[in-house]
């Protein structure tokens, strides 16, 4: 989800019919399957990223506090210490699929938390920020779901953050244009109505569409618009390595296929060191901690 506004406003999302669901929200991270806390805190000193909870932001800075953005003098709201814990371990445990530099040659410092009951995240495209819900690291077990989050909303600020992204974002809405359907012409016109009522059920922006959309779209929340489109196809990418290779092995549609080599190429600009290599490390399970330091080019 990204942000337009200096803050209050925020894209809204509309679902559609479906006739499956993905297993997504069934798989979880374990607390032996997340970096301990110390390698955690290692990794985001070494990767130059730090974390920026709501209690670290400077009196008079705006920056959001939560989904809502709230005036710069408001008191932070709090983040229990185990809390804080558990998204630094969460976050680190996604960083590692990415080269070391990764972070500093594309121009990225700092990730935002906010407080929220609402899981996800967005980006502000005023600012280039990105910022991610202490919802999704509130306990552990971790739903995998919420580190994909993580690399979704990555390539919302990527996009806009580095010429790769931008050039990436243009050749793809050519190669894959759409046309708005009356469904989301209505959506547009009705704005918060449907937000809102989408709210209520928002699980269902990961079922997988009816059988046309399975042609052209991962889930319905990616043919929502083309931005989502194109975070979605790449943030499914590193839900998991098996998760990957299911659904490359389950789809036969050729433009899924483009879609997923799309997204591929372009981690590839942002980072050579994200090459075939990588990625056949990857769906054999060997990124982790250690990886690119252990590495044989």
């Amino acid at each position: 989800m990204e942000k337009f506004s200096k803050g209050n406003t925020e894209d809204k999302i509309s679902d559609s019919p479906a006739v499956e669901t993905t297993d997504l929200d069934l798989r979880t991270l374990k607390d032996s399957e997340l970096l301990p806390i110390e390698q955690a805190k290692e990794i985001i000193s070494r990767y130059g990223i730090k974390i920026i909870f709501p209690s670290d932001v400077k009196r008079g800075e705006r920056v959001a506090k939560s989904f809502l953005w709230m005036d710069e003098d408001a008191k932070p709201p709090v983040i229990p210490d185990k809390e804080k814990e558990n998204c630094i371990r969460g976050i680190a445990s996604e960083m590692i699929m990415y080269p070391e530099e990764f972070f500093r040659s594309n121009g990225i410092n700092k990730f935002y938390i906010i407080s929220s009951e609402i899981q996800g995240g967005f980006v502000d495209t005023i600012s280039k920020r990105l910022y991610l819900s202490i919802e999704n690291y509130r306990s552990i077990p971790l739903k995998v779901r919420e580190g994909f989050t993580f690399h979704h909303e990555l390539l919302h600020l990527l996009e806009i953050a580095t010429p790769q992204g931008r050039e990436f974002k243009k050749t793809w809405n050519l190669e894959f244009p759409r046309i708005s359907t009356l469904k989301q012409i209505i959506f547009k016109i009705l704005g918060k109505a449907v937000g809102d009522e989408f709210d209520k059920r928002k699980e269902k922006f990961w079922e997988i569409p009816s059988s046309e959309w399975k042609k052209k779209y991962l889930s319905n929340y990616s043919a929502l618009n083309e931005k989502e489109d194109r975070a979605m196809t790449a943030g499914l990418l590193f839900v998991s390595p098996e998760y990957m290779m299911n659904t490359l092995a389950k789809n036969t549609s050729e433009i899924i296929k483009r879609k997923l080599s799309y997204a591929i190429s372009l981690y590839y600009k942002l980072s050579p060191k994200m090459d075939a290599g990588f990625w056949a490390d990857y769906a054999m399970g060997k990124v982790d901690a250690n990886y690119w330091r252990t590495r044989r080019y």
